[in-house]
């Protein structure tokens, strides 16, 4: 890297390309000139009391976090000359979970997974008495083993169980409704915000397809929730699990001993497929196949998908056009990041602000509103059906991937093997087989060296 493309803090040489971007931050990639380990470094500017304030949050909770599914906050650097301070993270390469579902659905037993796993996170925090007030896709980052990573600390805090909250924070798509219609709010909204990830990973999408604010306010208030979808289909448990946390009553809403040790979590199809392959015997000479890079076993959800024909009334440029009008492209978010082991006290936060209080309900109000937060891929439905009729086509399954090395094996998918292509008759051996093979072989070289000698005689 040249030095017009880096800057270097302490011992951290960092790219000025930056590779995330939040509410009071901006997130970069760099690397260690006394380890050459490759960090996220998250740099915030202080220059206002509501950035100190989060700052202080973020950094009291980080720095006492130790969990397998949250992220490690790794070093600490105050920059005096400039008045910012960095936070020396881990960094994952494969991004967050808003990138990785790219508004596609996920199999069950995929989702089920990652639910688990940021269950488990959550049931630490709550353990620790932390609220973490900004839970979405965005926030929660992948490993290259595909295991998640809680991240952006920024709007935690500690909490009394029993207490009541007033503050206005978090991502509007992802806030409970008694935080978007202003009222005191406990430790059960962040299950509604549980609730709308799962419902995005089960189908792909958000429960209020909304384009402002003020609109999702209003759908929030009079619209139920639709949980059918003809093209997915969902056991039933999951279904009650969603519905649960998706109760826009908070009293009436899943509280989180509920959640943690809800059914749907008993049957977990990932384990048992798993703990199947780990009980297939091998021979010393074959290595046991992986068991995170499953070539035939799909995470997103395929389903027979319904082909536009169109309407005599419409000439081809006509219905081309009229859905490139109805159609809108999603803007994809990005953000990264994090790391974290023991730091040191650390007293510099003091001197920030006059209140040393990690209490935020004196801040000042604050939405996380990117300009990509609240989807606006809006089809007028009822105009789409009266111009075009459906036919059904089934999905073209194409497989491009090939065995490239001995001993890698792929794990089959009996669904795929076509019945035709099995033998009709009675299974035989390998020696049979190898028999059947030399006995040929040997009736061929005699047939044509009888040939070639009769040949001669003439």
């Amino acid at each position: 890297m040249s030095n017009s493309s880096t800057f270097i803090v302490n011992e951290y040489i960092i790219n000025r390309k930056r590779i995330g971007k939040g509410s009071f931050s901006t997130i970069y990639k760099g690397y260690s000139t006394k380890n050459n380990e490759i960090y996220a470094i998250k740099e915030i500017t202080i220059d206002k009391k509501q950035n100190k304030s989060n700052v202080k949050r973020e950094l009291n909770v980080l720095k006492t976090l130790d969990n397998p599914y949250i992220v490690k906050l790794y070093d600490v650097i105050i920059d005096t000359n400039y008045n910012n301070i960095y936070f020396i993270l881990d960094y994952y390469p494969k991004g967050d979970l808003a990138i990785f579902l790219n508004h596609k659905p996920l199999k069950e037993k995929y989702c089920r997974k990652y639910m688990k796993q940021l269950s488990q996170g959550l049931e630490y925090l709550l353990n620790k008495n932390i609220l973490h007030r900004d839970l979405k896709p965005q926030n929660i980052l992948l490993t290259n083993e595909y295991n998640i990573k809680i991240t952006d600390f920024g709007f935690a805090k500690q909490i009394d169980k029993n207490s009541l909250i007033t503050t206005l924070c978090g991502s509007p798509m992802y806030m409970a409704p008694e935080i978007i219609n202003r009222q005191d709010y406990d430790i059960k909204s962040d299950l509604w915000s549980v609730g709308v990830i799962l419902y995005e990973m089960v189908y792909g999408y958000v429960p209020f397809n909304v384009g402002t604010f003020l609109e999702l306010i209003k759908k929030i208030n009079s619209k139920d929730i639709e949980f059918t979808n003809k093209r997915i289909k969902l056991s039933d448990t999951c279904l009650d699990l969603m519905k649960s946390l998706l109760t826009k009553d908070p009293k009436k809403r899943i509280n989180w001993e509920e959640f943690f040790s809800h059914n749907w979590f008993l049957n977990d199809e990932l384990l048992k497929e798993e703990n199947n392959l780990l009980e297939i015997s091998f021979s010393d000479s074959l290595t046991i196949p992986s068991l995170h890079n499953r070539k035939n076993d799909r995470q997103f959800c395929s389903f027979t998908y319904k082909s536009i024909v169109q309407n005599k009334n419409l000439s081809f440029s006509e219905s081309r056009e009229y859905k490139k009008n109805h159609f809108l492209e999603n803007d994809k978010q990005n953000k990264i990041i994090k790391k974290n082991e023991n730091i040191d006290d650390i007293n510099f936060l003091d001197s920030l602000s006059e209140d040393s209080s990690t209490n935020d309900e004196s801040d000042s109000e604050y939405l996380s509103m990117d300009e990509n937060e609240i989807t606006h891929n809006k089809i007028d439905n009822e105009l789409f059906e009266s111009d075009f009729k459906y036919e059904k086509s089934k999905p073209i399954n194409i497989i491009n991937e090939k065995i490239t090395k001995s001993y890698e094996y792929e794990i089959l998918d009996i669904s795929q093997i076509k019945q035709q292509s099995l033998p009709v008759s009675n299974t035989k051996t390998v020696t049979q087989s190898l028999k059947e093979y030399l006995y040929s072989s040997i009736n061929l070289i005699r047939q044509s060296y009888n040939y070639v000698s009769s040949n001669k005689s003439i």
